[in-house]
C-alpha cells in the first residue's frame, strides 16, 4: 500500500512539473515589439513619439494593437492607451506632464488574449536650463522681443532685444510649474511688485499665454525654444 501511494505521488509530482515547464516555454499568442529606444525617441515637454510592430503567433487575427502607458511600471490596456489601425505604426502620445517619467509598452490583442512588449521608460523634458525667444504683445498690439533663460534653480534672466546704443531691459525673476501651467514672475519673486507676471501653457516645444502688467492693461505672449 505504501509503495502504491509513493508511486502515485511521484506520478502527480512529475506531471505537475512537466505541465509547468510546458506553460513557461509556450510561445506567446502574439508578438509585440517596441521599436523605440531612449536614443531615437522624439521627446518634447508634453509629447513622445513611439513606434511598434505586432504579429500573431497563434493564427488568430489581431483585433487591437497600439501603445499603453502609465506613470507606474508595467502599464496595461487598463491604463492610458492609444490604438492603431495597422500592425506597424508610429504614434505621438500627447498631453503628458512636463519633467515626468512614463512607462510604455506596445500591446497586441487576439481572441486568445493580450501580449505586451518589453517595457520602456522615458522622461519628458524639463523647463530648467532652457532658453526661449519671447514675443510679448501689449494692449496696443506693440511687439517686444526678448530672450529668457529658465534656470535649474527656478530663477530667470530676461534680456530684451533693443537698438544698438540703448540699454536693454534685463531683469531677473522666478518661475514655477504646476502640471503644464507655467507662472513666470518677470522681476524678483513677488507677483504684487513685479512689472510683468506671465502665465501660460506648455505644449510640445511651445509656450503661450497672457501676462498682467503692474500699471498697464494685460497683454499676450508666446515663446519658442532658442
Amino acid at each position: 500500500m505504501k509503495n502504491l501511494l509513493f508511486k502515485t505521488l511521484t506520478i502527480i509530482t512529475l506531471t505537475f512539473f512537466i505541465t509547468n515547464c510546458s506553460s513557461d516555454d509556450a510561445e506567446p499568442i502574439s508578438n509585440a515589439t517596441n521599436n523605440t529606444t531612449e536614443a531615437n525617441a522624439e521627446i518634447t515637454f508634453t509629447t513622445m513619439k513611439l513606434s511598434g510592430k505586432v504579429n500573431s503567433n497563434d493564427g488568430n487575427e489581431i483585433t487591437s494593437q497600439g501603445v499603453c502607458w502609465s506613470k507606474n511600471p508595467n502599464p496595461t490596456i487598463s491604463n492610458d492607451k492609444v490604438t492603431e489601425n495597422t500592425t506597424t505604426f508610429s504614434t505621438v502620445i500627447s498631453d503628458l506632464t512636463v519633467n515626468t517619467t512614463y512607462y510604455f509598452r506596445i500591446f497586441a490583442t487576439t481572441s486568445a488574449g493580450t501580449t505586451y512588449s518589453k517595457e520602456l521608460s522615458l522622461k519628458t523634458l524639463s523647463l530648467g536650463n532652457t532658453n526661449w525667444k519671447f514675443t510679448v504683445i501689449d494692449h496696443n498690439d506693440n511687439e517686444v522681443i526678448a530672450n529668457v533663460n529658465f534656470k535649474e534653480d527656478n530663477t530667470t534672466k530676461y534680456i530684451e532685444e533693443c537698438t544698438t546704443g540703448i540699454d536693454c531691459y534685463a531683469p531677473e525673476g522666478t518661475w514655477s510649474i504646476e502640471g503644464n501651467i507655467l507662472t513666470y514672475i518677470g522681476e524678483n519673486d513677488d507677483p504684487a511688485t513685479s512689472t510683468h507676471v506671465f502665465t501660460g501653457t506648455i505644449t510640445a516645444l511651445n509656450l503661450q499665454g497672457t501676462y498682467k502688467h503692474i500699471t498697464d492693461p494685460d497683454g499676450t505672449w508666446n515663446a519658442v525654444l532658442n
